[in-house]
């Protein structure tokens, strides 16, 4: 009641002063407009998360309420990237190009952002859209990219691993370009938003394309300490490693410090940010212009000599031989991996991702083709121009992601970076509610989740499987536009809690019908039983009840410990032998017999 009274009483400030700001200036170099909505789109109402999102461990009367309290100097609506900029970064200089520099950095004060229309974060100063060329590090050519590591003769080399070498940005490259250029597109179209902020759309139309919003972002590493007067900055290296891919001389190795180094701070595992609302936007379109192709990622393992009875792969084998033209160079593998998030969430606590859309705009990856010859012509060797749509990782922690439209993308949502068991990458954190939200046209990670206790909720997945690959012909079936690969990923040591979900998938033509293994994909591997790592002893956990795939109630507490044992991987636990999210916070599931028409209602932008 007292929340609802305040956003009474902060809704007749706000239009109060909207007549004041119905002539107010949007020039890009003043950066935000004063206080007041004004037309252009009604106000959403100000509202206080739920689920993990408002859980604060040791103070009860604590809620995340994003930038509710924000006074009416910190009340914003912004129009353009230059004016997100100067809300988010009120000390922000701000370079022609677009690249901006901040000594405070995002600002931390309670503030109110409301998005009207559509912001592209891909502009300069002068709001124009900044192009490839734009970016681009000079020298940097995509056909000059393509010819230097084309597959079929860069796989030709020894293998290292059992895989091709990787790529080594060797000075003066095009992969060094290719790094250059990227750093160059992210210092233009990553924005950070900082605590008790709300980032909110007016109306139903509200957008933000061509970029990423990162609510926290990495920690910020200490400063080195100053040299003593009087000494030389030292000279700089090449790294060994970097050198002897490179057939390169690393100069000589740096003088001995005079004074042993100081240890290492801990690191940090305090939030970037916290207590962040974001609502009622579209998100769009990240678009990676510079995507790494990495020879190494899902390689597959060559036999030693060809296989005849491999008919997918008959002339694979470990060893390159000329006059056959077997190997390596013949195995499938390799893919191309993008940056950019439409929005992450980072090593950031207390964050309320709700009633927002993401998708991938007019230039769809899963719509994509390779640039590459067979065998890496595959759907999967597709060039990726794009990452998550929403991804949350490092040791972010109490998120909520509710009432959203996730739509034709193939990576949604990851929960956890990687396997590596470390505070910093998430250990003992990613605590992540999701729930009521539409899942359309999507490929994978409905979420995929690693270690969190994370409770997935009253979804709704719609989709079309790609087809079944078993014989040399079924290669060239033709693809759907956005086929879907898997649902929900259980990944190392995760504790998921799943209710109350609908699957509708339907079969590529000719294949089986959709079975228990397209809605869960185990993902997890055994935790070591001896060390002092943290994970010593631990287990991945799993629950589910209530699932309909395709009208059917669905049994995955039968399932997916059996699919787990197929592939040889360490027994699910139940999860409730840990964690149960009736004990830590209220909710209500919908019912899914009706849950695809209530989403339809209530999910996605303007339907606040």
């Amino acid at each position: 009641m007292k929340d609802s009274l305040r956003s009474t009483q902060l809704a007749l400030s706000l239009l109060a002063t909207a007549a004041a700001c119905l002539g107010c200036s949007d020039d890009p170099s003043l950066g935000t407009i004063v206080a007041g909505v004004g037309p252009g789109g009604a106000r959403p109402p100000l509202a206080v998360a739920n689920g993990w999102a408002s859980v604060w461990p040791g103070d009860a009367t604590k809620v995340t309420n994003g930038g509710n309290d924000a006074d009416r100097a910190h009340t914003y609506v912004v129009t353009t990237r230059m004016g997100l900029v100067k809300a988010l970064y009120p000390d922000a200089v701000v370079a022609d190009n677009g690249t901006f520099t901040s000594v405070k950095g995002p600002d931390k004060t309670p503030k109110l952002i409301y998005v009207r229309g559509t912001i592209s974060l891909n502009t300069n100063k002068a709001g124009k859209e900044l192009t490839l060329e734009d970016h681009a590090c000079e020298g940097y050519d995509f056909a000059a990219f393509k010819a230097a590591y084309e597959p079929r003769e860069w796989n030709k080399q020894p293998l290292v691993d059992d895989a091709p070498p990787p790529i080594p940005a060797c000075p003066g490259s095009q992969e060094e370009l290719r790094n250059c250029s990227r750093a160059r597109q992210r210092a233009v179209v990553e924005l950070r938003v900082g605590s008790n902020t709300s980032l909110l759309g007016l109306g139903d139309d509200a957008r933000i394309i061509h970029g990423g919003i990162v609510i926290g972002g990495t920690v910020p590493r200490p400063p080195a300490p100053p040299l003593p007067e009087g000494t030389p900055p030292p000279t700089p290296t090449i790294d060994p490693e970097l050198a002897a891919a490179c057939g390169i001389d690393p100069g000589p190795p740096p003088e001995p410090a005079a004074e042993p180094a100081a240890p290492a701070p801990a690191p940090s595992t305090d939030p970037v940010a916290e207590n962040v609302i974001v609502r009622n936007i579209s998100f769009e379109d990240a678009y990676d212009m510079f995507p790494a192709w990495d020879p190494t990622d899902s390689y597959s393992t060559p036999p030693d000599v060809v296989d005849p009875e491999d008919l997918l792969d008959p002339k694979c084998q470990a060893t390159f031989d000329a006059p056959s033209d077997n190997g390596p160079h013949q195995c499938p593998g390799g893919r191309w991996n993008s940056e950019y998030d439409n929005l992450r969430v980072q090593n950031a606590t207390h964050v309320w991702i709700d009633h927002c859309a993401f998708n991938d705009g007019d230039r769809e990856s899963q719509s994509a083709t390779s640039v590459w010859e067979a065998p890496y012509d595959g759907h999967a060797n597709r060039k990726e121009t794009h990452d998550g749509v929403l991804d949350i990782n490092g040791f972010a922690d109490f998120v909520t992601v509710s009432n959203n439209i996730f739509m034709n993308h193939d990576k949604v949502m990851l929960i956890g970076g990687s396997d590596t068991v470390r505070q910093t990458n998430g250990w003992g954190a990613l605590s992540v509610t999701v729930d009521h939200n539409r899942f359309i046209g999507v490929g994978q990670r409905v979420p995929r989740v690693r270690f969190g206790k994370v409770h997935v909720y009253s979804n709704y997945v719609e989709g079309t499987l790609g087809p079944s690959i078993s014989v040399p012909a079924d290669r060239a079936k033709p693809w759907p536009r956005n086929p879907m690969g898997s649902g929900l990923g259980v990944g190392h040591l995760a504790k998921v809690y799943s209710e109350n979900n609908v699957y509708a998938l339907t079969a590529y033509a000719g294949d089986s019908a959709p079975n228990e293994e397209d809605v869960v994909v185990t993902q997890h591997r055994a935790a070591p039983t001896t060390g002092t790592t943290p994970d010593v002893n631990e287990r991945t956990y799993f629950f589910d009840s209530g699932t309909m795939l395709n009208g059917v109630p669905t049994d995955l507490m039968v399932s997916v410990p059996q699919q787990a044992a197929r592939r040889n991987q360490p027994e699910l636990l139940p999860t409730g032998d840990v964690w149960t999210p009736s004990a830590t916070y209220s909710y209500t599931p919908t019912p899914t017999a009706g849950l695809k028409s209530a989403l339809e209602a209530s999910a996605g932008p303007g339907k606040l």
